[in-house]
């Protein structure tokens, strides 16, 4: 075993014994891999929301979209988000694509 090897599993043997010492448990868990989802449909066009009052100045507005559940589309009313400093919020997004559509998630970017 490597060097690196070695120390990740004594890491691992002092996690386990630690836990055993003070009755934790560890559970495993698989990791999330983001995998886009292909819809063949094209999504509805969107609606027109009526955008509630902000409840202060430091939030957003995430507008809604439509979201495919495997057998129908669904409207997913949109929502005030708490704002990052320094970063602009990119809205989701549908996007045409060879085989069909695909969701595009929003997410905060760096002003």
């Amino acid at each position: 075993m490597g060097g690196s090897h070695r120390a990740f599993a004594q890491l691992v043997a002092l996690a386990f014994a630690t836990c055993a010492g003070v009755g934790c448990t560890v559970e495993e868990r698989p990791a999330r891999v983001a995998v886009p989802i292909v819809v063949e449909a094209a999504p509805p066009p969107e609606r027109v929301e009526a955008q509630p009052p902000s409840p202060g100045p430091r939030f957003a507005w995430v507008r809604g979209h439509w979201h495919f559940n495997g057998r129908e589309w669904l409207w997913i009313s949109g929502h005030w988000d708490a704002a990052r400093p320094g970063y602009r919020y990119m809205p989701g997004h549908w996007e045409r694509r060879a085989r069909g559509w695909i969701w595009i998630d929003g997410y905060w970017r760096r002003s």
